[in-house]
């Protein structure tokens, strides 16, 4: 359970240990893993897909790029956005979780994953 502040007992918005799955995880896993399944890998290695943060549900188009998903949504910061590349071999509820817990606090906090400026919410490891 979640302290008011909306932090775990770790301390951390989002956090691998605490993270409980959603019904919203296992709905974007489902459309994720069904594109792997049933669509060619050319189509899938560049594409993109908007998952609503409400509910984990996409409109499943696979965009060409992350600004075509973004502009063909009503409102930007109610989706995210995933790139099919990562997850060419299927996906699970924990990590889509993880995903969706991750924007939603970004979004929540002011930031902004399009802007070019930005800094990136997932440091590089080199």
């Amino acid at each position: 359970m979640k302290p008011r502040d909306g932090r775990c007992r770790h301390g951390m918005a989002v956090c691998s240990t605490c993270i409980v799955i959603t019904d919203a995880a296992r709905r974007m896993s489902d459309n994720i893993n069904a594109r792997v399944v049933f669509t060619t890998w050319d189509q899938l290695c560049n594409a993109w897909m908007a998952f609503k943060l409400s509910d984990g549900s996409s409109d499943g188009v696979l965009y060409d790029t992350r600004d075509d998903a973004v502009n063909h949504q009503l409102h930007e910061r109610m989706c995210a956005y995933f790139y099919m590349r990562n997850a060419l071999g299927g996906t699970n509820p924990r990590d889509c979780q993880l995903f969706l817990d991750m924007h939603r606090n970004v979004y929540d906090n002011g930031g902004h994953f399009t802007d070019p400026l930005a800094p990136s919410a997932i440091l590089p490891l080199h």
